[in-house]
């Protein structure tokens, strides 16, 4: 039930520039039981997950939008600077932004 809710604060909010402590406060479940929860059922942190689940949207959005800028997308998908949002692409799909933005 937790990973359920954090999922969908992540579906709701994951264009916003927010902190898992925040998040936590938001949705009334304490950081422990959080971090319990995605480590325990996803092996990873929540914050890896948002992280995962915001390249996913972005890839999503480039997908849709391939005439789309690329550092308005990834913004739009609460990411921060080029160069980070890259290297974390690259790990998690195995290809740079701009090849696959092509």
């Amino acid at each position: 039930e937790i990973i359920l809710t954090i999922n969908k604060y992540f579906s709701d909010h994951y264009s916003e520039r927010f902190s898992i402590p925040l998040m936590s406060s938001n949705t009334g479940i304490s950081l422990v039981r959080i971090e319990t929860a995605f480590d325990t059922y996803k092996g990873k942190t929540a914050m890896q997950a948002l992280l995962e689940y915001r390249l996913n949207r972005l890839c999503d959005l480039m997908a849709e939008n391939p005439s789309g800028e690329i550092h308005s997308q990834i913004q739009w998908c609460g990411l921060e600077e080029f160069a980070n949002t890259n290297d974390a692409f690259i790990a998690h799909f195995g290809i740079d932004i701009v090849e696959f933005h092509r």
